[in-house]
This record gives C-alpha cells, structure tokens and sequence, in this order.
C-alpha cells in the first residue's frame, strides 16, 4: 500500500512560505533598493544641473555618512558609560566578608602547600642521600691521574 503525497510545490505550507517569502523578504528589499537607485539619480541630476550647488550636496553627503559612526560612537559611550557604572555599584555591593574569604583561601593555600611539601620531603631526602653516594663513590678523573 502506498500513500501517495503531494509534491513539494502543492503544499499548501510550501505556498504560504513562498507569498511570505516574497512580501516579507523580497519585495522590502526590492523597495529599499530602488529607493537608493532614484536618490542617487537624484543627487546626480540635481549636482550637475546648470544650477546645482555642487558644494552644498558634499556638505549634504558629508553629514549623511557621519552619522552612522557618530551613532555608533554614541551607542559606544552610554554602553561604556553603563558598565562603569554597573562596576560601581558591583564594586559597592560586594560584602566586607569578601576579603576575610580571600584571606581564608590564600591560609588554605598555604596549609596546602605545606602539608605537600611535608609528604614529599622524605622523598626528596633520600634522593639527595644517594646522588650524594654516587657523587662520592664516582671516580673523579683528577684522583685517577
């Protein structure tokens, strides 16, 4: 028995997909596209016809392609801003037990430290023990001559 299912094109999710794809996607960036073609050309005409005032448009671009990093620059300042601010407050916030914990971790630190050295001392005692045989019973070659 086999069911037959519809092609990938009939279904009726696949069509809505598509008008949504075409209205949502397509046509907005269709738009904005033309939008941009026809002030260019507009610009342009208006630049060098007999009575454009070349100077003014590069003013007039000038400031349109400044504004974008002045943004972006502003948008960077309040966020700099907030987070010094944030520190701060963090910085406020944090208890005075902080430091006392701090100093408990570097006195378990320590204890650590030492409790390791304590274990690994024996070891090392003996190591020194017989590098310091084989020092001595190596013959020197100053002693053979």
């Amino acid at each position: 028995m086999k069911t037959s299912t519809p092609l990938l094109n009939e279904r009726p999710s696949y069509r809505q997909h598509r008008r949504q794809f075409a209205w949502q996607i397509l046509a907005p960036v269709l738009l904005s596209t033309l939008v941009l073609v026809v002030l260019g050309v507009w610009a342009g005409v208006a630049t060098f016809r007999g009575d454009g005032d070349v100077g003014r448009w590069a003013a007039l671009a000038t400031i349109w392609l400044l504004i974008l990093p002045m943004v972006l620059g502003i948008l960077v300042l309040v966020l700099l801003i907030g987070a010094t601010y944030l520190l701060i407050r963090a910085r406020q916030a944090i208890p005075p037990l902080a430091a006392r914990v701090q100093f408990l971790s570097h006195r378990l630190r320590r204890a650590v430290q030492r409790g390791a050295d304590i274990t690994v001392k024996p070891i090392l005692y003996l190591e020194e023990i017989g590098a310091g045989a084989r020092a001595f019973l190596k013959p020197r070659k100053d002693r053979t001559e």
